[in-house]
């Protein structure tokens, strides 16, 4: 997870940006906030971070200031400019000295969040392009994790897993969406079905047994779930394996 400051000096704003935006979801943790450029280049100078958002005009140290700074020491941290001002001299003092983005406070909400999935993407490609240590520990994490769902599909639920991948499940969630391009829920009902798939095959285990097996107290939501992975109720299936047919 990418670690996140914040610069803005009107305090409703600045909580707004740190209690209501969900930036677990989106892969970033709020490290610290900060009223004005002053404290925050205090803090900058012991601490780093990924990424920055910044008011531009503030009293006590301004964005521009930040910004520059962090040029000037050729940091790493991404700046993100967060303003009530669409002035295009600000953007242009911006990429001078590296801002990736220009935000305006009018933006919606989902706005605001598609801005910073962009900006998280460009740190993916930055810290973690293909064959790096980095990419090969987030093989290493989803190989742990599907291990984990193989061997405990019947218990396992999805704070079960953050656990052991240690990771916020909401967090877990979108990584897990972001590199296999499926849901938690829809990876652990097909290992489910799959386990289930196979001890069919057993005549002398009931489909009640089987069921509970695999993590389904309800027959319903469990035949809805073979079904729409084998296009056939369990029960069918069943006959069609021959033997005597548990229920």
């Amino acid at each position: 997870m990418y670690t996140l400051i914040i610069v803005e000096d009107e305090a409703d704003i600045r909580e707004g940006l740190v209690e209501l935006i969900p930036w677990a979801e989106i892969g970033f943790e709020v490290a610290a906030a900060f009223e004005n450029g002053r404290d925050a280049l205090d803090w900058l100078q012991s601490h780093r971070a990924d990424a920055v958002i910044a008011d531009i005009m503030m009293e006590n140290g301004s964005g521009l200031d930040v910004a520059e700074w962090l040029s000037r020491q050729h940091r790493s941290e991404m700046m993100v400019f967060y303003s009530a001002f669409q002035d295009f001299r600000y953007a242009q003092l911006g990429m001078q000295y590296g801002v990736r983005r220009y935000i305006t406070k009018d933006m919606g909400y989902h706005e605001l969040l598609n801005a910073f999935r962009d900006v998280r993407q460009d740190l993916d490609s930055t810290y973690h392009p293909p064959g790096s240590p980095a990419a090969a520990r987030e093989d290493d994490a989803l190989n742990a994790l599907m291990r984990y769902l193989q061997r405990n599909y019947r218990t396992a639920t999805l704070n079960s897993a953050a656990g052991v991948a240690h990771m916020n499940p909401s967090y877990l969630s979108t990584y897990i969406k972001k590199h296999l391009n499926e849901n938690f829920k829809t990876i652990l009902t097909r290992i489910r079905m799959e386990k289930a798939h196979e001890l069919m095959a057993d005549p002398t285990l009931s489909l009640s047994r089987i069921r509970d097996m695999v993590g389904y107290g309800d027959e319903r939501t469990f035949n809805r779930a073979f079904r729409q992975q084998y296009g056939v109720l369990p029960g069918e299936y069943r006959k069609t394996l021959g033997g005597t047919v548990g229920k």
